[in-house]
């Protein structure tokens, strides 16, 4: 009986689960992986005893992410619990990363990779290309790429990205349809779409006035401190034209800058071969009031005498009616009219060479302009080959900084922000510290080309920047087409840039009349621009003319906000009307942009014309014929609107133009 027992006992501990040394229960639980990663206790079989919690944590390898649990776990959680009560199987499971690109088209084009998502491994660089369709280019891509404003760039992919090639339409080239329109005086042309005296005001916001010059559109070449062009009055509107032309002296005699003092007399400089001369000119009879010379540039000087623009072409008229005026001898000059006595007196005279680049004669640098700051602590210079500085008008004290190898042959921008200089290599932006030491806040480097295109100055931007909104433009002189660019004003980053013109003929030398204004998404900039590729500054006493070779072209180019918060340029229109010299100027009162618009005539004769275009369209309006030949030559001079709204003059080679709508 008793082996029976012990039998039985025995068959009993052998059919019973395997106990601990203390005689606990142990189960087993075994770790597996799917996918690549590891686990912590890493994969395998382990004994645990009963009532045990084991804590488990998945850890991904590079390119995967730990996806769930299976088996007897279960969630996302990378790290979970498990509780012996059993024998159990976890299972931790890995998925690869891929990260999606999504490529999208606005306008019409194509892309490569192809619109739709795509799938790629993580930190894979892909390269994407953007090709426009007939008639359309390609303007920026819209996301997170190495360069947005280059057709073929890359994508780096650590995340999902959706990126956008914007393309944009070409605008056709508008030729409009003029009829002759005759009067008692004149014939004229006029476009039949467009009634007599049409006008359009233009959406703007206003630009600001700076307190220590004269008002705006009044006090130098590019109308105010911001270099915008444009004006807020009106000007002519083709209604019964009337044309007077004034000469200053015998031979070349060119108005350059023009303003208008407190009293509305004319303030310019008539540049003649034997020196500028200042000028007060009466408004409405254009007769010469009173004459102050400056010194005569030096006919030795390998600029001379047309690619030096120094020596009195650029000034500003401040707040007080005194002309601040940088001679050709390199000192500051503050000429003041005065009224009880007729003429011109010497203010003060601020000695400058000592603040300019050394040079090998018969090479000199010059002194370009002088423009106070917003403060009126300092007025800012700058000089043809890299001087920036700053002088005290009260002490004289003198601060400057060289921007080596750099030539600056442009009038430059004053903001509240900060002075706004373009050179041939760059765009930068500088203050003055509370010492008046010049400090750089940014500098941007553009596409200066290959070489010096014809119609151009030097190897650089030909524009004076145009400051508006938050932004700052220029042209630049990339081959084969320039670009207008526009920069963010406070730290010089590029928002915006468009080609312009035809490959191989683009280029200009005169500034762009902008504006900006408030739209759904944000503030929108317009701005226009000229196209002087060809122009030949030796050619102007040839037959044919200075322009007898120039492309022409005039094209409105838009920076719109894409709703992503960044920004797309668009070319809103296109006119084939020929400006190859001046600086055009935009009346927001009416709507209209006027020109100096050239055309050959037959035996290599030419003529020129104020011509007017719909800043909305680019139709060109009405063109009033001015005279032919040399004495009408604008040789760089601006349009200016005077004061009554209804008046331009333009400085010529042969003196002063006024052009003005005559009585109904």
């Amino acid at each position: 009986m008793k082996k029976w027992v012990l039998l039985i006992v025995a068959v009993l501990l052998l059919l019973s689960p395997a106990t601990g040394g203390c005689g606990k229960k142990e189960y087993s639980l075994t770790i597996a992986v799917n996918g690549q990663g590891t686990t912590d206790p890493s994969a395998g079989t382990y004994a645990y005893n009963k009532g045990e919690d084991v804590t488990i944590t998945a850890t991904p390898a590079f390119g995967w992410r730990f996806d769930h649990w299976s088996g007897d776990a279960s969630g996302t959680n990378a790290t979970v619990a498990i509780h012996i009560d059993g024998n159990k199987r976890v299972t931790a499971n890995f998925s690869r990363i891929t990260y999606s690109l999504t490529m999208a088209v606005n306008g019409s084009g194509a892309v490569d990779p192809t619109v739709g998502d795509h799938i790629y491994d993580p930190g894979t660089v892909v390269n994407i290309v953007a090709t426009a369709g007939g008639g359309w280019q390609f303007i920026n891509w819209s996301g997170d790429v190495a360069d947005p404003f280059s057709a073929a760039t890359t994508v780096t992919l650590h995340s999902s990205k959706t990126v956008a090639a914007n393309f944009s339409q070409i605008p056709p080239l508008t030729i409009s349809t003029l009829v002759e329109v005759q009067t008692a005086t004149m014939t004229y042309l006029r476009n039949p779409l467009y009634p007599e005296g049409y006008q359009n005001s233009v959406p703007h916001l206003a630009f600001p006035q700076h307190p220590y010059l004269a008002p705006n559109g009044k006090s130098n070449m590019h109308n105010d401190a911001y270099m915008s062009d444009t004006y807020e009055i009106s000007g002519p509107l083709g209604i019964n034209p009337e044309v007077i032309f004034q000469r200053y002296g015998d031979f070349t005699n060119l108005c350059v800058t023009i303003t208008f003092d407190s009293n509305g007399r004319i303030l310019t400089v008539n540049a003649r071969p034997d020196g500028y001369y200042v000028l007060a000119i009466d408004p409405d009879t254009l007769e010469e009031l009173a004459s102050y010379l400056l010194p005569p540039r030096h006919a030795d000087d390998p600029l001379y005498p047309y690619y030096d623009t120094s020596g009195g072409a650029y000034f500003v008229l401040d707040n007080q009616d005194r002309i601040l005026v940088a001679d050709a001898d390199n000192a500051i000059q503050v000429i003041q009219y005065v009224e009880t006595e007729g003429q011109f007196e010497l203010v003060r005279k601020y000695e400058m060479e000592n603040y300019l680049v050394p040079m090998e004669l018969p090479t000199r640098d010059h002194v370009q302009m002088a423009i106070p700051d917003w403060s009126g602590q300092v007025w800012w210079f700058a000089t043809r080959f890299g001087i920036v500085g700053t002088l005290d008008p009260e002490s004289g004290q003198v601060h400057t900084i060289e921007l080596v190898g750099e030539e600056m042959q442009n009038s430059f921008t004053v903001g509240e922000d900060g002075v706004y200089i373009v050179t041939d290599h760059a765009m930068y932006r500088f203050h003055a510290d509370v010492d008046g030491q010049v400090v750089q806040d940014w500098r941007t480097a553009y596409d200066r080309g290959t070489h010096v295109k014809p119609g151009m100055i030097n190897q650089g931007s030909g524009t004076t920047p145009t400051l508006f909104g938050d932004m700052v433009a220029i042209a630049d002189n990339a081959d084969p087409r320039m670009n207008i660019l526009f920069l963010r004003r406070t730290d010089g980053a590029l928002v915006g840039k468009i080609p312009v013109f035809e490959e191989g003929q683009s280029t200009t030398e005169n500034s762009t009349p902008g504006w900006v204004r408030q739209g759904e998404e944000g503030l929108e900039y317009s701005v226009i621009v000229e196209n002087n590729y060809g122009r030949v500054s030796e050619n102007i006493f040839a037959p044919g003319g200075i322009a007898k070779e120039n492309v022409g072209g005039i094209s409105r180019i838009d920076l719109v906000p894409d709703g992503m918060g960044g920004y797309t340029c668009k070319e809103i229109w296109r006119s084939a009307e020929n400006s190859p010299t001046t600086v055009p100027k935009v009346s927001l009162a009416n709507g209209m942009l006027y020109l100096y618009t050239y055309e050959l005539l037959p035996g290599d004769d030419y003529a020129w014309y104020l011509a007017a275009l719909d800043v909305e369209t680019g139709e060109t309006v009405f063109k009033i014929p001015t005279g032919t030949g040399l004495w009408y030559t604008d040789f760089g001079a601006p349009i200016t609107l005077s004061p009554d709204g209804k008046t331009v003059h333009i400085g010529t080679l042969g003196g002063l133009l006024c052009i003005r709508d005559g009585k109904p």
